[in-house]
């Protein structure tokens, strides 16, 4: 939440620099924004603990007590101790997809907002200028 706060905070700082809201803009678009990968962290997080419960519960119905204590006494005893690879395969299934341009788009409106503003500004600044390259 604090790591989030500061992105919004430094955030508002685009309406004093343009280069602050167009960074802010092209991370939103991109899908790289702290938001996206906070929700990249949290569904990883998500996977991780389902794979380590699978783990845990397949270690505990499907591999014998006495094969796991005698599982170095020999090579042959060390494979069946092993929980089968399919176990692993859960991992595999992870597929992490960012919102949807449009979400992405809506989210990054207010950049879009503080570059029109930049771009106000500049239109004043050169209409100012001509003004007095003609006088």
């Amino acid at each position: 939440d604090e790591e989030r706060d500061q992105a919004l905070i430094a955030r508002h700082f685009g309406w004093l620099s343009p280069a602050v809201s167009m960074r802010s803009y092209s991370l939103l678009l991109a899908g790289s924004s702290i938001e996206t990968h906070h929700r990249f962290l949290q569904e990883a997080e998500e996977v991780r603990f389902k794979f380590v419960q699978g783990l845990n519960s397949a270690h505990k119905t499907k591999l014998d007590y006495t094969l796991d204590i005698n599982r170095n006494k020999n090579s042959a005893s060390s494979q069946s101790a092993r929980i089968d690879a399919s176990n692993w395969q859960v991992l595999s299934s992870f597929s992490f997809k960012p919102y949807e341009a449009s979400v992405r788009l809506h989210q990054g409106s207010i950049h879009l907002v503080q570059l029109g503003f930049w771009l106000v500004i500049l239109l004043a600044f050169f209409g100012m200028a001509s003004k007095r390259v003609q006088a």
